[in-house]
């Protein structure tokens, strides 16, 4: 199954997290909920919850999350059990001429702030292949990775310094915000 993955640099961390509300401001518009449509989105109430959090906890995020806002990619987030040690992967799903789809997944169970840093960590592999327009298959993604990364395992899975260095980056931001 190739892809990429991220094994969980965090590791155990504990990080404790608190609820931000996510409320515009009086001086900002609202756009009707059927006129958005959002290019990250969640696919579970549990993946919805941690893409929120962390939007809101990550400046990191929040700069991932526009930056994939103007991509050609649909980046969808899903929590379960994901085999192997990995806490979370990034894969083609499909494609058309004008969509590329993408699954995030993210291993349950684990404590919210683990999932927020993976999800940055998931979401820099996704703008990596927001910037690789042939990259249009899980073949095509693990033939990129295998230029531009290192494998992470013996079964197809590789790496990115800068998807290493963004999820710790989100859980030092997780960190100093609580």
């Amino acid at each position: 199954m190739p892809g990429v993955a991220w094994w969980g640099l965090v590791g155990s961390m504990a990080l404790t997290a608190g609820i931000a509300s996510a409320q515009p401001s009086a001086s900002e518009s609202v756009a009707p909920l059927a006129a958005v449509v959002h290019r990250v989105r969640a696919s579970d109430p549990l993946a919805a919850e941690v893409l929120r959090r962390a939007a809101v906890e990550s400046e990191t995020v929040a700069r991932l999350i526009a930056q994939l806002e103007r991509s050609d990619l649909v980046v969808n987030i899903v929590t379960g059990r994901i085999a192997g040690p990995f806490n979370g992967h990034t894969r083609v799903a499909a494609s058309t001429p004008a969509v590329r789809y993408v699954r995030v997944s993210l291993r349950i169970p684990a404590a919210t702030p683990r999932l927020m840093a993976t999800l940055g960590h998931e979401l820099r592999h996704a703008v990596e292949i927001a910037g690789m327009p042939e990259v249009r298959s899980d073949a095509q993604l693990a033939s990129a990775y295998a230029r531009i990364g290192w494998p992470s395992s013996g079964d197809g899975f590789f790496e990115t310094d800068a998807a290493v260095e963004t999820g710790q980056q989100v859980a030092r931001e997780l960190v100093r915000r609580h």
